[in-house]
């Protein structure tokens, strides 16, 4: 059992580093302004030290000694204790953790040495054991500590990439992880992966999913800087069962800059709908919209969607509420509800019918909502009522002189 220890004044030049020191490099400007504290206020706290033979191995206090040394001092308060090897490498551990300032790769290297001597010696049953024991909570647990150093001598990881990092993202692809390494170096300001291990989790899964379905679109999206495909849009995508619908849906996102609720609503008509249907809706910049597409569903033909898709595509003018009546009217023919109209070859009358038959509806239904109105907000009712009746006007006038252009 480790003793109290005595407190000794002894001669510096006969106190040595102790082997197992896990700090391999000590700044030189620190040391100096340790140097200068000591000076000012004096040393504090004695190091600690154990005999070895004729002299003395520090445990704990490197730093310390360091500065007393370059003090020009010839001794140095100190307090000797009787340790054995694993009882002073254990002390010095525990002074070293408290600083909280060795490098990720000093940290795993003594705390494997550790663990390896301590479980020889019966003094740690299990890594959750030396955890408990040395009350070491800081980091990740000592079994996290001991993998990424693993990990990091295996693969040559850098010193800055938190042993976290490296247990997070264990279960990828040794290149999707090297990637993703690389990536938390960079950071998020700079178009990398964030640095926090919790934060970088979602990321990781997203990727490992991905790569699992075989969606490379997908996961170079998720790995890209800048892309509008986060973890959470990701997950969505790999929702759409087949690889070239994913791989539409990274590009559609991608252009149209669609958000997360927005994505949500496309996949959850895209795993519902026909293919064709699909495919459809899929394309960058289509006017057939989640809704416009659950709308085409309810045609009972096969060949009825295919025509309307056909029709819709062809039908540059028209915007999304022009489509919708479109497509109301070709289900209410569909299912009997008025006669069909006869068809009319020239696509600008075509227009002209479908605008007239809005203007129609838009001059019926607002009125009977601004009749019902209070009378504080109909004046502004009115006024837009009236600016949707001109516009709708416009439209068909110009589309008058071009069907009679076209004559």
């Amino acid at each position: 059992m480790a003793d109290d220890g005595t407190y000794q004044t002894i001669p510096i030049d006969k106190i040595r580093p102790a082997p197992w020191q896990p700090r391999e490099l000590f700044d030189k400007d620190k040391i100096t302004e340790l140097a200068d504290s000591i000076k000012e206020s004096g040393l504090i706290e004695p190091i600690v030290v154990r005999p070895a033979g004729s002299t003395y191995q520090i445990v704990a206090g490197e730093r310390r000694w360091r500065a007393w040394h370059e003090l020009g001092r010839k001794e140095i308060p100190a307090i000797v204790k009787q340790l054995s090897d694993f009882e002073a490498m254990e002390m010095s551990f525990i002074e070293n953790l408290q600083r909280e300032d060795l490098s990720n790769s000093e940290k795993e290297r003594m705390i494997t040495r550790l663990y390896t001597l301590g479980f020889e010696a019966k003094r740690y049953t299990s890594k959750a054991d030396m955890s408990r024991k040395l009350g070491y909570k800081s980091g990740g647990s000592i079994g996290t500590i001991i993998t990424a150093g693993e990990m990091r001598i295996a693969e040559n990881i850098p010193d800055d990439v938190a042993p976290q990092i490296l247990i997070v993202s264990k279960s990828l692809e040794p290149e999707d992880r090297q990637r993703v390494i690389e990536l938390t170096r960079v950071g998020p300001t700079k178009g990398g992966l964030p640095k926090d291990h919790q934060d970088l989790i979602p990321y990781v899964r997203a990727v490992k999913a991905a790569t699992e379905s075989g969606s490379y679109a997908v996961k170079e999206a998720v790995l890209t800087s800048g892309s509008f495909v986060s973890p959470n849009i990701a997950e969505k995508i790999l929702e759409v069962q087949d690889i070239k619908s994913q791989e539409q849906l990274v590009k559609k996102i991608g252009i149209e800059k669609l958000d997360e609720r927005q994505v949500e609503r496309v996949v959850e008509i895209a795993k519902k709908a026909p293919d064709q249907i699909k495919e459809a809706m899929l394309k960058s910049k289509s006017k057939i919209t989640p809704d416009i597409a659950e709308k085409i569903m309810e045609f009972p033909e096969r060949e009825q969607q295919k025509a309307i898709i056909k029709e819709i595509e062809k039908a540059d003018e028209l915007e999304e509420a022009g489509i919708r009546a479109f497509v109301d009217d070709k289900l209410d023919i569909a299912r009997g509800k008025r006669a069909p109209d006869i068809f009319i070859r020239d696509p600008h009358k075509r227009l002209v019918d479908l605008y007239s038959k809005i203007y129609s509806d838009v001059s019926t239904i607002s009125a009977e909502h601004v009749e019902n109105m209070p009378i504080m907000y109909k004046k502004e009712a009115v006024k837009y009522m009236n600016n949707a009746r001109d516009h709708l006007e416009r439209e068909l006038i110009k589309l008058g002189e071009l069907r009679i252009n076209r004559g």
